[in-house]
C-alpha cells in the first residue's frame, strides 16, 4: 500500500500579492509625488480589491489521494471521488506551462481538479500509477 498523497498549500501564490502591493505603492507615490488625480488612482486601486479580499480570506488548497478516494478542496469547491468510480485521468500541460487535470468517471461524467489543488506533475503521475489509475499526459487539452 503506497502512502497517501497529501498536498496542502495556500490558494494564493505570492507573485500576485507582490504585484498588488507594487500597484498600491505606485498609486500612493503617484498621488503624493506627482499629484495624480485621486479619482484616477482610486479606480486603479479598485481593481485590486478582489485579490486583496481573496488574500484576506487565506484560503487553503488541499488534494488527497489514498487507496480509496481522490478528494480536493480549495475554499470555493470540494469533491470526493471513490477510486473505483474513476475510468481515466487526463493530465494536460498548457503552452503557458499551467497544469490541468480532468477526471472521467465510469458514468461518463467529467470533472476537473482545480489547478490550485494540483501537486507537482511527477508526484501526481507516480501516485496515480501506484494505485493503478489509468492516466495520460498530453500537451493540449482535448
Amino acid at each position: 500500500m503506497p502512502d497517501p498523497l497529501v498536498v496542502t498549500r495556500p490558494a494564493r501564490a505570492p507573485a500576485p500579492m507582490i504585484t498588488v502591493a507594487l500597484i498600491w505603492i505606485a498609486g500612493l507615490l503617484a498621488t503624493f509625488l506627482i499629484d495624480a488625480a485621486l479619482w484616477m488612482i482610486a479606480i486603479l486601486l479598485a481593481f485590486t480589491f478582489p485579490a486583496m479580499w481573496d488574500a484576506a480570506k487565506n484560503r487553503v488548497s488541499r488534494l488527497r489521494l489514498d487507496d480509496e478516494t481522490l478528494s480536493w478542496s480549495n475554499g470555493v469547491s470540494e469533491a470526493q471521488i471513490p477510486l473505483d468510480r474513476i475510468e481515466h485521468v487526463s493530465l494536460h500541460t498548457g503552452l503557458d506551462f499551467s497544469q490541468r487535470a480532468r477526471i472521467k468517471l465510469k458514468t461518463g461524467e467529467k470533472t476537473r481538479i482545480p489547478a490550485d489543488c494540483l501537486p507537482p506533475r511527477r508526484q501526481l503521475d507516480a501516485a496515480l500509477a501506484a494505485r493503478g489509475i489509468p492516466h495520460t499526459r498530453s500537451l493540449f487539452m482535448r
